[in-house]
């Protein structure tokens, strides 16, 4: 059972740096700051293209964790900052790095549509393919075809992931709520049980202890001897049913290897 475990945690462990893969494609705005490492536009670009990443991979990590606490799409209040810094620092390096921060515009629509419900992010990613297209008209920029592609290349891969993820969001929650009403059918029997165990059971006791104290009170040695063996009948009674519980808690604490494979 440890080795079937183990593969999940592996992936798991490492579900970030296969997100981080993605950031390759900052590379080319941190050479271009690089390159112009010796102004101030270059080094500033730089600086908000190392924050660009961090802040998108912290969006991913508290999306991974919001899926593990089968939270589809979190409340914009939690993912709006994280959003407004990305646009933020978009326009930062697009303003100081030129056409190579335009790279920044597709991670914003990844994570539009990582976080924003379905009917939202699409209009947003339209909006984002629309600016793309319009930024060819800045000179020396050249056509900005491939980056509209790339927007929406990314966001419909994007897309069918987050349906997988419902799907799979979905199976889960179905086995939660399988799980608790057979935990709850489990003791409505159990309440069953108990109650058709003892029910007769305490129903004589009540009414021998009841005759019991009648016959005491007649005084008669006739009476005193029914007294004696009504008492033998009130402990019978409660050893039985006594005994019965203890069998009904034994079945229901019992593990075998069927019944603990059916579970």
């Amino acid at each position: 059972m440890a080795e079937q475990r183990t593969p999940p945690n592996q992936m798991a462990r490492f579900g970030p740096l296969f997100a981080a893969v993605w950031l390759f494609f900052l590379v080319d705005p941190l050479l271009t700051g690089w390159h112009d490492r010796d102004e101030v536009g270059g080094i500033v670009g730089m600086l908000a293209t190392v924050a660009f990443a961090v802040v998108y991979m912290a969006l991913w990590i508290r999306m991974r964790e919001d899926r593990v606490r089968l939270i589809e799409c979190p409340p914009l209040r939690f993912t709006a900052p994280y959003l407004t810094a990305l646009v933020v620092l978009a326009l930062v390096m697009i303003l100081s790095l030129g056409e190579t921060g335009l790279a920044s515009i597709v991670y914003i629509a990844v994570a539009c549509v990582m976080v924003l419900p379905l009917r939202a992010a699409a209009p947003v990613v339209l909006l984002l393919i629309v600016c793309s297209l319009a930024l060819s008209a800045v000179e020396d920029w050249g056509s900005q075809i491939g980056l509209a592609f790339g927007i929406m290349a990314a966001s419909v891969a994007i897309f069918g992931m987050r349906m997988v993820i419902r799907r799979n969001l979905d199976l889960l929650r179905a086995e939660q709520e399988n799980a608790d009403l057979a935990i709850e059918n489990e003791r409505s029997r159990f309440a069953r049980d108990l109650h058709d165990i003892l029910g007769h059971s305490l129903t004589v006791i009540t009414v021998k202890a009841e005759l019991a104290r009648r016959l005491l009170d007649a005084g008669t040695p006739e009476a005193t001897a029914r007294v004696r063996a009504e008492l033998a009948d009130l402990e019978r009674l409660s050893r039985d049913a006594l005994t019965d519980v203890r069998r009904a808690v034994e079945g229901y604490r019992e593990l075998t290897l069927p019944g603990e494979l059916a579970r």
